[in-house]
């Protein structure tokens, strides 16, 4: 499984892009006979994805706030 996002931080008051990116990662599943188990490692590996990719964001934008001298 592959899960990709690109997402913008984009300055409210003016309309201008400060931070254009994209984070991913990628997952492994075993694909078993039986449905019920490659089901559930499929959710499995998806959630695991998703908080990969959402944290890879969050430090990418709190980099991007302390080198811009905005961070708190």
């Amino acid at each position: 499984r592959t899960l990709r996002a690109r997402y913008r931080l984009v300055d409210a008051a003016v309309g201008t892009v400060l931070l254009d990116a994209t984070a991913g990662s990628d997952a492994r599943i075993d694909v078993v006979s039986s449905e019920y188990a490659t089901v559930a490692a499929e959710q499995t590996a998806l959630e695991r994805l998703s908080k990969e990719v959402a944290d890879q964001i969050v430090t990418r934008v709190a980099l991007y706030a302390s080198r811009a001298g905005t961070g708190r």
